[in-house]
């Protein structure tokens, strides 16, 4: 699929998204092996492409990660602790440690913590014979009420969660802005995009205090191709990123 979009559609730069928390998933073990293998590619990936020369003056190809695994897990470990399933000391030891870590490797080694606990807090409702994950899909420590961020624990609720899902990518694709594989650049790359999946691929706040006004401009023709110019300086982007 990634050849498919360079090949194919001409695309630069491929942002592969990593499997998520879902009732779907047997163990998070099933998951750390995936999500290592897809981690894995795009970092072979991309130390081949800093090895090659650029064909013909064609862009190098740029594959990066949109951690969604990381940012479920997270929406899945605060509202395990906040209906009790995990306890506060336990929880809050490995948030810090989660925010503590600066390799996907040890992300992942970090969330199997939890492996015991996430596979004894389900429900099988008889009636259809399918799992429920509690932490996934309650919001109250009596099970009845329904989460806001995912009501079936397979399809996130966008107006909960799109937010932070489409900073990710806009901040994801800006790090591959200007930049080409040699050696300092693939460095600044792959630091771009853990800042980005920190910020955005978490529940950490985002703060504005150090924001930038960004100042638009788009070209748009209307049905009688009239060409209309918008400007706006209105639009806040985060300095460091």
């Amino acid at each position: 699929m990634v050849n498919i979009a360079f090949d194919t559609f001409g695309a630069t730069t491929v942002v592969l998204q990593i499997i998520q928390i879902s009732n779907n998933v047997k163990s998070l073990d099933q998951l750390f092996k995936v999500n290592d293998l897809i981690w894995k590619y795009a970092r072979d990936f991309q130390a081949k492409q800093t090895e090659t020369e650029s064909l013909g003056g064609r862009a190098k190809r740029k594959v990066l990660v949109m951690d969604t695994y990381a940012y479920t897990f997270s929406m899945y470990l605060q509202n395990s602790m906040a209906i009790g399933l995990i306890p506060s000391d336990i929880g809050n030891s490995l948030q810090q440690q989660l925010r503590d870590s600066t390799e996907y490797e040890t992300y992942l080694n970090l969330t199997l913590s939890l492996r015991d606990i996430f596979n004894s807090t389900a429900t099988i409702y008889l009636w259809n014979n399918l799992v429920y994950k509690k932490g996934l899909i309650h919001a109250d420590s009596n099970f009845r009420k329904k989460s806001l961020t995912s009501f079936d624990g397979m399809h996130w609720c966008t107006q909960a969660t799109g937010g932070r899902l489409n900073a990710a990518l806009a901040c994801l694709l800006r790090c591959s802005f200007g930049t080409d594989y040699d050696d300092s650049a693939a460095d600044e790359m792959k630091d771009c995009e853990w800042r980005c999946n920190k910020q955005y691929m978490s529940l950490a706040p985002v703060l504005w205090d150090d924001a930038e006004r960004l100042k638009i401009k788009v070209n748009m023709v209307d049905l009688n191709n009239t060409d209309i110019v918008i400007e706006t300086n209105s639009t806040p982007v985060l300095a460091n990123y």
